[in-house]
């Protein structure tokens, strides 16, 4: 029987698949912040984990490398993140075809009562035409990095941006050169 990952591993997908996972960003703000606070570099983190050397925590704090399911409860122990969370954003880093929000909270709980949801879900299930449980898994993923990403109006197109950037796409596949990108920026200067 073969085995299938969901995330392509191909030199396409470039050295560091998983660094805009949400368990990637939360091992990197954990080591940051016991860095600041308790002067704990990386090698002696991968001490109190029992990792021979820091590289592989280096590694999975970067994306290279997913973060073991099994040494998650060590990491967010030593780390002081919250387990439950952290194991919840490993298992969507290892598989993020499942929904393991809704399976481990049971899918077949009781549905909420009409009219306690939130005004922003609400909000979301007129705009998607459907609950926002039916969606499929890639929407609840991508709706997952919105939330998650501080600054998401950097990383995510308006709609209104989106046939302006195609435009620019489609003239200029490889991207603008320094020269190109200020000529723009002075013709969007003047509109």
């Amino acid at each position: 029987m073969a085995v299938t990952t969901a995330i392509n591993l191909n030199a396409a997908e470039g050295d560091y698949p998983f660094q805009h996972t949400r368990a990637t960003k939360m091992l990197a703000d954990g080591l940051n912040q016991v860095e600041r606070e308790k002067q704990w570099n990386q090698r002696a983190v991968a001490k109190l984990l029992n990792y021979k050397t820091a590289v592989v925590l280096s590694h999975m704090a970067a994306g290279r490398v997913p973060i073991p399911i099994d040494r998650a409860p060590d990491i967010a122990r030593v780390l002081k993140l919250n387990a439950g969370d952290f194991i919840m954003a490993v298992l969507e880093q290892r598989h993020p075809e499942i929904d393991w929000a809704r399976m481990l909270s049971g899918a077949r709980a009781a549905p909420k009562a009409k009219g306690s949801d939130s005004f922003v879900a609400t909000d979301l299930e007129a705009l998607a035409g459907a609950e926002l449980d039916s969606l499929p898994q890639n929407v609840v993923n991508v709706l997952r990095d919105v939330v998650t990403d501080r600054n998401p109006s950097r990383r995510w197109m308006s709609l209104g941006e989106v046939p302006i950037v195609e435009a620019i796409r489609n003239h200029h596949p490889a991207g603008l050169t320094p020269v190109q990108r200020k000529a723009l920026d002075e013709f969007l200067a003047k509109l």
